[in-house]
């Protein structure tokens, strides 16, 4: 009721305050059903004047045995049925492709190590963060010869990844 914009108007919480809720005896998780008694709003008349914005709201016609129904307003103004794609599509955000993205996200892939490689592309690693921020950054700094240590060592992956520009010559 107070949260939702049910009434076109808004949410009434904007307007409504919880204080001025609670000096009501009003509950805050109120539906729209149970502020409609024989058609007629059950807030007293003070709110009509204290909130002009009661004033310009129709009392709707509560049918018990109809199924609420749940929408989503995309953002063109689309009423759509509620679900999470729908949802999805409004939130995600469409990046540039990126150069590394068939090394990391690929069939074979183990999601874990292909989580953790993500993570560390992005600098997210909490580990490399908690370092940083205990002063002891300089430990996990690679030498050259740790390097090229490592890609001797994965060998097999060389190959693919000077396919996809990820190796610089050493």
């Amino acid at each position: 009721m107070w949260f939702d914009n049910w009434s076109g108007l808004g949410p009434l919480i904007n307007n409504i305050t919880f204080r001025d809720l609670y000096n009501a005896r009003l509950n805050k998780d109120s539906s729209v059903a149970d502020m409609v008694q024989e058609g007629e709003w059950k807030w007293s008349t003070d709110w009509a004047t204290d909130f002009p914005v009661l004033n310009h709201l129709n009392v709707p016609n509560i049918q018990p045995s109809k199924q609420d129904k749940l929408n989503w307003i995309d953002n063109n103004g689309n009423i759509k049925k509620f679900c999470v794609k729908n949802v999805h599509a409004v939130l995600k955000i469409d990046d540039e492709k990126v150069n590394w993205g068939p090394l990391l996200w690929f069939s074979q892939g183990v999601p874990k190590h292909c989580f953790i490689l993500w993570m560390a592309i992005h600098n997210k690693l909490l580990t490399h963060d908690r370092l940083k921020k205990w002063g002891s950054y300089d430990m996990v700094v690679c030498s050259a010869n740790a390097m090229r240590n490592l890609i001797i060592t994965f060998s097999s992956t060389v190959p693919t990844l000077r396919r996809f520009g990820m190796l610089c010559k050493l």
